[in-house]
């Protein structure tokens, strides 16, 4: 499960209460836009284990994952993917006894990051994650309007590299309208 918080500080009771009404759990909550300060900030989902990777340098930002406090869910992190600097990242490897490892991601690209850098980035990052012939799932924010992949080449760009690597977009519809834009 993605959330695209803006602010863990503002919206942990909501989430929390989300959660709590849910039937089926998600083994993975990936946060974006978190805007935690430090990586050690005590933000807690009851019956999850939460890593938080504050922005640097500047505020907003920001990525958690959450995992699930399960006896057959053991993780560990793979700092080797989350070595570019056009977006914040954080990956784990999920191991469960009775799958193989998986990898969970969860990106946030700045709507003023360049698309083209951004993508660049990505192709090293999948690049590696297609070596390892490992389930992945890549959650989070990328500000992309994927609507104008036929008018605009570095969308299409993008778009054609996740194809490519074998991904492809769940979301196909604006998820924020607002009065000038959707």
């Amino acid at each position: 499960m993605h959330i695209n918080a803006r602010s863990l500080s503002k919206n942990i009771d909501t989430i929390i209460t989300e959660i709590s009404l849910l039937r089926n759990k998600p083994s993975v909550i990936a946060i974006s836009e978190t805007w935690v300060r430090t990586d050690d900030d005590p933000y807690l989902i009851p019956g999850y284990t939460s890593i938080l990777k504050a922005r640097k340098g500047r505020p907003g930002g920001g990525v958690g994952l959450f995992i699930q406090d399960l006896v057959n869910l053991k993780y560990k992190l793979r700092p080797d993917l989350s070595t570019h600097m056009s977006f914040e990242s954080l990956f784990i490897q999920l191991s469960n006894k009775n799958h193989k490892d998986s990898i969970i991601g969860i990106i946030y690209k700045p709507p003023d990051t360049d698309v083209l850098k951004f993508t660049k980035d990505m192709e090293q990052v999948l690049s590696i994650i297609l070596k390892e012939r490992r389930p992945c799932y890549l959650l989070g924010d990328f500000n992309i309007n994927l609507l104008k992949h036929a008018k605009h080449v570095p969308t299409q760009h993008f778009l054609d590299t996740l194809i490519a690597s074998g991904f492809y977009p769940l979301i196909n519809k604006p998820t924020r309208i607002a009065e000038n834009s959707a």
